[in-house]
């Protein structure tokens, strides 16, 4: 039982591990490499990894409007097998994972969860007269 705990925990590592990369050489390949006009302003947010290595999502947060998220992720699937091949040719892995692109919507829902707080009127304690 424990042999199988050290074997999760080095198999999670190892999906960490290989998701950093992806993450770290995918930036740079959008930074530097990429000039699709349709891409707008990208950032690899996370890579998850399936549990057989096979897999990635790559989380992609945009700035910009929803039209411009959209021809942005559109852009990047359409590109998805140039990617590939550039992240295969960098990492040298053993089997380059298929890649799918996930739209990051953290930001926005903490601006939306923020600006929710906001419409919040402000409460004093409990038995506390506001003053003037």
């Amino acid at each position: 039982m424990v042999e199988a705990s050290w074997a999760a925990q080095g198999r999670e590592r190892r999906q960490r591990q290989i998701g950093s990369l992806i993450q770290q050489q995918l930036g740079d390949l959008l930074e530097r490499e990429l000039r699709d006009p349709r891409l707008g302003f990208a950032t690899v947010t996370e890579v998850k990894m399936s549990a057989n290595l096979k897999r990635a999502q790559i989380y992609i947060s945009v700035m910009g409007d929803e039209e411009e998220r959209q021809r942005t992720m559109a852009a990047l699937g359409r590109a998805a097998g140039f990617i590939r091949r550039e992240l295969a040719s960098r990492l040298k892995l053993r089997y380059m994972p298929q890649i799918e692109f996930v739209p990051d919507l953290t930001l926005e829902h903490a601006a939306r969860l923020e600006a929710l707080l906001d419409q919040i009127p402000e409460r004093t304690p409990a038995g506390d007269e506001p003053q003037d």
